[in-house]
């Protein structure tokens, strides 16, 4: 298994998939530290304060209610704000780097050649993974600390605390995205469907979520399912620091759920699939 994942990475260090996403990266870098306050599929339920902290779901950067000293929760939330489009860079790298195996045909050799198809899958999903969260991770703490030192906000432990919890809780969902992702990868072994597919699911939250979110208890369970199984509908709550009651533990039970759900589906497609 380790020299499996050794040839993951070094096929990944050979290929274009990290370099276009690395470029995409810098480029949403770039945007992210020349713009000013920006919102971005947000919704408040605040009247005084339109973008109050506890009452607002979505991804808002730099909305300060304090240009000049802006409150923590504040700056953590424009540090997160550009996982708006951060997951698209990595369902892009994803689909890319994984589905080239079936296009090059490269999956049938190692096969053929006695590979076991479930340490082939377990070997590319943490590689993808890996190196996904890693660059977020980079992302949105340089943010953090960009927006900190402009604002002399303390980077002491108690500050950097929170900012740290959300990144972890963040990176935990990107993980069951990435795993949602490379199953329908295994599905329907076809980039432009799975990309499309992860798009209209991903992006299908976000405008429903705006609509329900502060009448939550009256929805129906088909609402609440369907909300609740996507990720934007956690990270329209953690990137708006909007922690509610419980959210952790729902996160941590949807990371182990969805993963348990997408490997079973996954490994039981790719055991009897047949690789052309």
């Amino acid at each position: 298994m380790f020299n499996q994942i050794k040839a993951e990475f070094y096929k990944l260090f050979h290929t274009k998939a990290l370099y276009l996403m690395l470029v995409l990266i810098l480029c949403v870098f770039g945007i992210f530290s020349i713009g000013g306050e920006q919102q971005f599929v947000v919704s408040s339920s605040s009247v005084d304060n339109k973008w109050e902290i506890g009452k607002t779901v979505g991804f808002l950067a730099r909305a300060y209610s304090d240009t000049l000293h802006p409150f923590l929760g504040e700056v953590i939330r424009t540090a997160t704000s550009y996982t708006v489009f951060f997951w698209l860079i990595i369902l892009i790298f994803s689909v890319t780097f994984f589905s080239r195996e079936y296009q090059d045909s490269t999956i049938k050799i190692a096969i053929a050649s006695g590979q076991s198809r479930l340490k082939f899958f377990l070997a590319k999903y943490l590689v993808i993974t890996i190196t996904s969260l890693v660059l977020y991770f980079l992302f949105i703490m340089t943010a953090f600390i960009i927006e900190c030192i402009k604002f002399h906000v303390s980077l002491e432990f108690l500050n950097i605390m929170p900012m740290l919890k959300i990144a972890i809780l963040n990176c935990m969902v990107m993980s069951g995205f990435i795993s949602i992702t490379l199953m329908f990868c295994i599905i329907f072994r076809h980039t432009a469907v799975v990309v499309g597919v992860m798009c209209l699911f991903t992006f299908s939250a976000p405008m429903i979520y705006m609509m329900t979110w502060d009448r939550m208890s009256v929805q129906s369970w088909e609402v609440l399912l369907y909300l609740k199984i996507n990720p934007m509908y956690y990270w329209m709550n953690t990137c708006s620091y909007n922690i509610l009651p419980g959210i952790e533990n729902s996160i941590i039970l949807y990371f182990i759920g969805v993963m348990i759900f997408t490997s079973i589906i996954s490994f039981a497609i790719l055991r009897k699939q047949e690789i052309r």
